[in-house]
């Protein structure tokens, strides 16, 4: 708890600051409350000024969502595993206003919480209840977190709002107390050391006129290497569409860096990485397409005039499967290994010790979980989730080696 100057604690210091005017009294029992924050990886309910938050205690188990002017909705829920879909939870207007705030992008956990919480009734001379003080001691688990902070909220008794008013003033200059500047999610976040939004696909680089070009090319592509290394989990876990999305664009926008750099690449340079970069977009692009097919379906399905939706659900079963497929054929095109294999320099990416193989025969159709799991692959080949995650953090070590070798050769002119 917060202590004031001579070592009191936080409910004695509110008690002396509303003193004499106003009271307090206990209202049951303090509980301990487990906390969970959720939002999708890029941070979308938090932009949208929402939180959605996962609440654990005795005889607790809910989900409560807020926004910026403290409306709420709220769902009872258990045994929801995460990251997932909206639709994981319950349906009902919580389930509703998710899924149009997140998309096709899968809620996960951002930030843990375990708080202290305890409730008192604040009187007036007649003792009645006029309003009521919620202590909160919110602790973030974790050897490097920050100390446990404590939160002091007031909720206005109907008829009271007045009086209420009048208690906020009285703590804020009496008792020292200043408004929060900061919401629960913020503090866990802060005390775990991260922030809301420290991840965008979008590239977000300060540079100058007088910067030197090497240096400002090599800023913009480190970040691209950030943004494609970020992106690597949630694409070998098929967490969502998006994380394959946003590595593909940052793969684009490294090639397209890598084609408009021109003199600024020393020799070979660009000779050298712009043909790891094309291997990953082609590789990546067929299970993309079928991403978007997929995504597009039942809209599309709902347009048609000369059949029925049912009719085409053995089309779709073939989109999905086929996706399975190339998911597959991804990570055997990443155990196989990149061009870089054969090109001078190919030291400095992880060794790749699967020989080349062909694209299987059309007859060939791996079952069930068989193209994720590797059973294809034969004995030591590994899984095909370690091939694809080979895949993505080679072409990530690419992006950075690219800027490093930039950031080392000798000085150019600057333009």
């Amino acid at each position: 708890m917060l202590t004031g100057d001579d070592g009191r604690s936080s409910v004695d210091v509110v008690r002396a600051g509303l003193a004499p005017r106003f009271s307090l009294a206990a209202s049951g029992r303090s509980r301990t409350l487990r906390q969970t924050w959720l939002d999708t990886f890029d941070w979308r309910l938090y932009q949208a000024g929402f939180s959605l938050e996962h609440r654990i205690a005795s005889g607790l188990n809910d989900y409560l969502l807020t926004d910026g002017h403290g409306e709420l909705l709220t769902v009872s829920a258990s045994s929801v595993r995460w990251p997932a879909l909206a639709d994981a939870l319950p349906p009902g207007p919580l389930r509703d206003r998710l899924a149009g705030l997140a998309w096709v992008r899968a809620i996960l956990p951002v930030a843990r919480a375990t708080s202290t919480v305890r409730q008192l009734r604040v009187l007036n001379d007649d003792l009645k209840t006029i309003a009521l003080l919620t202590f909160t001691q919110l602790e973030v688990p974790g050897p490097d977190a920050a100390p446990p902070q404590a939160r002091l909220s007031v909720t206005a008794i109907r008829g009271y709002q007045a009086q209420t008013g009048r208690i906020i003033r009285e703590l804020t200059e009496t008792a020292g107390l200043a408004p929060a500047t900061c919401s629960a999610l913020e503090t866990a976040l802060a005390a775990a050391g991260r922030r809301p939004g420290d991840y965008t696909g979008k590239i977000d680089v300060q540079l100058t006129a007088a910067m030197p070009a090497r240096r400002a090319v090599t800023r913009v592509l480190l970040q691209l290497a950030d943004t494609l290394q970020a992106n690597v989990p949630g694409t070998v876990r098929d967490t969502d569409t998006e994380f394959l999305h946003d590595l593909r664009v940052a793969v684009r926008r490294t090639r397209s860096a890598l084609k408009l750099c021109g003199d600024v690449l020393t020799a070979g340079t660009q000779q050298r990485y712009t043909g790891e970069f094309k291997w990953l977009g082609d590789i990546t692009t067929p299970v993309r397409d079928l991403d978007v097919y997929l995504l597009g379906y039942d809209e599309s399905a709902a347009g048609l005039l000369a059949a029925t939706a049912a009719e085409l659900a053995p089309f779709h079963a073939h989109l999905f499967h086929q996706r399975e497929i190339e998911r597959a054929w991804c990570a055997c095109c990443a155990a196989a290994g990149s061009p870089a294999s054969s090109r001078p320099g190919a030291a400095t990416w992880p060794a790749r010790p699967l020989p080349a193989v062909g694209r299987p025969p059309g007859s060939w159709r791996p079952s069930g979980s068989t193209a994720l799991t590797g059973g294809w692959w034969g004995p030591g080949h590994g899984s095909a989730r370690a091939h694809r995650r080979r895949a993505c953090t080679t072409s990530a070590s690419a992006a950075r080696n690219c800027a490093t070798c930039w950031s080392s050769s000798p000085p150019c002119t600057t333009r």
